[in-house]
This record gives C-alpha cells, structure tokens and sequence, in this order.
C-alpha cells in the first residue's frame, strides 16, 4: 500500500486512499487511480486511456466560486439495513474528456446531467479496473470531503460548471462490499445543488 500513499497528491486525497487502504478495498477507488503504479509499461489488462487530460482546464475548475453542492448517500445492505455513507469521502471531479473516459470504463456509462451510475462493492473489488496512463493530474485538480455521522457531505465555494460526482456506502470492510454512486452535476453561479444517492435518486 506504499503505492497509494506515494501517489496521494493531497492531504484530502492521502486521507480518503488511507481509509480505503484500511478497508482492503481492492479497487483502491479507481476513479481517481488510487492503487495504479507509475510504470513505463501499461499493466497487464489496463485500460488504455486514448484521451489527453486538459490540466490547465481542470485547475481553472478549481478556483473558488460561489455555489454549494451538498447530499447525502445511502444503501440497504443485504441483512435490510439502511446504511449511510458516513466516513467515506465524497469526490468533485470536473467533467473532462479524459474523466469521462474513466468512467465509462468503471460503470459501462458515464452519468449524464441528473443520472446516478450504480456498481455494487464486491464487484468493483473482485474486478479492480486499472487505468494507464494514470496521470497524478487527474487526482491533483479534484476536491473530496468525508460523508459526517448522518451520511451527508458537502462542497462550499464551487465553480460553476460541469462536475462527476461520486461516493460510496459500506456496509462491510473485509471482505469489502457495499455500493459506489455516480453523478454529474451542472453547477451554476450563486446556487445550490442538491444530491441525493439512495433508494430514492
């Protein structure tokens, strides 16, 4: 696990992949290539990324403005019980070709405007999808937070714009099973956008 702490390009970022590192969880959260190692060759049954990452587009959606993203993130686990994505972080990533280009391959779409991709835990993490190459950029320009007590997170001072927005609920660490939620919001200035994953999105 040195991998994901060596890679880890902000504290937010360090934080969240150490918590996945505890979890076991196999799929070191592919969407932002937690787990991938920085080899000149594309590992065995990577998945080729043939789309250039826009970096300087990407900083730009990091700046500060004015608006809010805020939700929540819940799951009924297999024994019935609702359960929150309480601990678990909650990642903003501007939407680019080459983010897009992920998450195509992790939920077989990426979301639109208002759709919500699914994909259980236990299938992510028996089917991890390592992505090469995986630029350290890609991690840099996004923002995360972790999901409070009640499950719900939030994002103040937000660029307008487009955005992937992911999260998951875990019901069990080890081994890991649980539900991962995707999103893509379209941010505007002085507004709030609210997002609810769970039986009910």
């Amino acid at each position: 696990m040195s991998t994901i702490v060596a890679l880890a390009q902000t504290r937010g970022l360090h934080r969240m992949e150490s918590r996945l590192a505890r979890m076991g969880l196999a799929v070191c959260m592919a969407l932002l290539g937690a787990c991938s190692t920085q080899t000149p060759l594309a590992p065995i049954d990577a998945h080729i990324l043939k789309t250039p990452f826009d970096a300087q587009f990407a900083s730009s959606q990091m700046q500060p403005g004015s608006s809010r993203v805020d939700g929540q993130a819940s799951a009924r686990a297999p024994n019935g019980t609702m359960v929150s994505c309480a601990g678990a972080p909650a990642v903003l990533v501007p939407v680019t070709e080459y983010a897009t280009e992920r998450f195509n391959a992790i939920y077989g779409s990426a979301p639109g405007q208002g759709q919500v991709r699914r994909l259980a835990g236990k299938v992510a993490a028996e089917k991890p999808t390592q992505f090469y190459p995986d630029l350290p950029e890609y991690k840099t320009f996004s923002r995360d937070t972790l999901c409070d007590a009640s499950g719900r997170f939030e994002f103040l001072d937000v660029k307008r714009g487009l955005y992937y927005l992911f999260t998951m609920v875990v019901w069990q660490e080890s081994p890991f099973d649980g539900m991962l939620y995707a999103t893509q919001l379209n941010v505007h200035d002085d507004g709030r956008v609210p997002v609810v994953f769970g039986e009910y999105d």
